[in-house]
């Protein structure tokens, strides 16, 4: 169901002392090697109860369906298809009805992202120091020490939304705000590969046309995007917890 996580039909029943779970789970990471998946159903008596199982990936009744990606390639990527899976009450992970709330606690990404960025970053600026063209090295013209500029600005302010997030935590006893956790994810994202996309320019032909490391990132890093939570959910998450602190 994407985004919109209530609204998954992947079920499960009890029936003669065991539980049989039904249903398809798309765009799964790792799934191809994996032994073991955690699954999360709704109770097809009971459609608000949300249970997470672990699942066996040898039991009958599971098969995958390989997808292709963008980016993040070394890693595989499946549909998982389940059919009649039988389980025991032992497989439930966690508690039963736990599964929503424990699930949504995933969304909530942006540290990555920062350091991924940080890598082009290195690259591009070790490159404009050796690249010459037209007679100087090519950090030393305008347009690219404007890239480089912003690169740094939105590196900055990754880290520290990051660290006051973090640190606000801390304070908490540990627990994260969802609204400040979903403008890291959303922020760090963007601005993670848009800084990318700048050492992609400042590298090059030598970062599209080779086996550079930067190629790799910039596919890897446009699928945090939609993954850990799209664009759309971190705004309307955010937005949400902004608004709250002036109701009447």
């Amino acid at each position: 169901a994407g985004s919109d996580v209530s609204s998954l039909t992947t079920n499960y029943k009890r029936r003669d002392g065991k539980i049989y779970l039904n249903g398809t789970k798309t765009f799964i990471t790792s799934s191809k090697g994996v032994k073991w998946l955690v699954i999360m159903a709704k109770n097809a008596d009971d459609p608000s109860v949300f249970t997470e199982f672990m699942v066996d990936m040898t039991k009958p009744g599971v098969e995958l369906g390989p997808l292709n990606k963008l980016g993040l390639r070394m890693d595989s990527c499946c549909e998982v298809y389940l059919n009649d899976v039988e389980l025991e009450e032992s497989d439930i992970f966690g508690k039963e009805g736990n599964g929503f709330n424990r699930g949504i606690g995933d969304f909530n990404l942006g540290a990555c992202d920062y350091g991924t960025a940080i890598c082009a970053y290195e690259d591009a600026l070790k490159h404009a120091n050796t690249r010459e063209a037209f007679g100087k090295t090519i950090g030393r013209f305008q347009l690219n020490q404007l890239k480089i500029a912003e690169m740094t600005i939105k590196l900055d302010a990754m880290k520290n939304m990051l660290y006051e997030t973090a640190w606000k935590a801390d304070m908490n006893g540990g627990n994260l705000d969802a609204g400040e956790a979903a403008m890291c994810k959303y922020f760090c994202a963007n601005a993670s590969f848009e800084v990318v996309d700048d050492a992609m320019q400042i590298m090059g032909g030598i970062a599209v046309a080779s086996e550079h490391r930067i190629n790799r990132i910039w596919r890897d890093l446009r699928v945090d995007r939609i993954s850990g939570g799209t664009d759309e959910m971190m705004i309307l998450t955010a937005s949400k917890n902004a608004i709250k602190a002036y109701r009447q």
